[in-house]
């Protein structure tokens, strides 16, 4: 409540700031448009959180995962080229789809490629590299995220997905022990796995495949 009600305000100030614009700035009417859509976004983020930890199964839904991926890349989009990084996404177009919560997985991808962002900040601008990974096999789909950063310190591996668990200054260790939650509510899990490409992290999400998929 505390979070979702500053919420609801400031998507009612974006919507007044689309009203005062000028008819005649298409950027500024498109910038706030985006505004309202990810403060609706954090508000439909929160109210999932809360179902999920208050017991309610995920909401199961047709989704099409390339969609889903192309969606999160492109919310990232901005944010890669503030920080000089490279982000790619391998398509896995015959992926068959699937029934799951979309804000559910949105969360765990979103979790997967903030860490990675953080973790190419530290090495040099060309050498960020991000790749995001859909494949599929008989019976899971996978979403891979790899980043070009210094990777999971061996200490770290063991605790990684535990809550409050971090190595971040101002991180609250939440996130991965939540994407890992969200993952297995929906029957799949969400990994650490060794033998990146890109020398640094490589987190593997699963999901299963429903018998009429396969």
């Amino acid at each position: 409540h505390e979070l979702n009600q500053p919420i609801t305000a400031l998507v009612s100030y974006l919507r007044a700031c689309e009203l005062l614009a000028p008819g005649d700035n298409e950027r500024l009417r498109a910038t706030l448009d985006k505004s309202v859509r990810e403060a609706i976004r954090a508000s439909d983020v929160l109210h999932r959180l809360r179902d999920f930890y208050q017991g309610s199964p995920p909401r199961g839904g047709p989704i099409r995962p390339s969609d889903l991926c192309r969606t999160v890349v492109a919310a990232f989009a901005e944010r890669c080229r503030q920080a000089e990084a490279q982000l790619e996404f391998v398509d896995d177009p015959a992926a068959p789809m699937i029934n799951a919560d979309a804000t559910q997985l949105e969360i765990v991808l979103h979790n997967l490629l903030a860490n990675a962002l953080e973790a190419v900040a530290g090495v040099r601008a060309d050498q960020r590299r991000i790749v995001l990974t859909l494949a599929h096999d008989v019976e899971h789909l996978t979403i891979t995220v790899e980043d070009s950063g210094a990777g999971v310190m061996p200490a770290m591996e063991r605790v990684l997905f535990q809550p409050f668990v971090t190595d971040k200054v101002h991180g609250m260790g939440l996130g991965l022990a939540i994407s890992q939650s969200l993952a297995r509510a929906h029957g799949g899990d969400l990994v650490l796995q060794p033998g990146g490409q890109l020398g640094g992290a490589r987190f593997v999400a699963s999901l299963p495949l429903a018998p009429a998929s396969r």
